[in-house]
């Protein structure tokens, strides 16, 4: 297990900035039938 006390305080938030920009934008969910947030959002709006 890596120890972030130890990692620069940057690189910490390069790697929070990727997750949360994965997690917003590019992760598929079963919920929303297979489709990215951004896809979904999208979709919703256009119905």
């Amino acid at each position: 297990m890596e120890n972030f006390a130890t990692e620069p305080i940057g690189e910490f938030k390069e790697i929070t900035k990727n997750y949360v920009d994965w997690f917003n934008n590019r992760r598929i969910s079963q919920k929303t039938k297979g489709m990215t947030p951004c896809e979904y959002r999208e979709h919703a709006l256009a119905v």
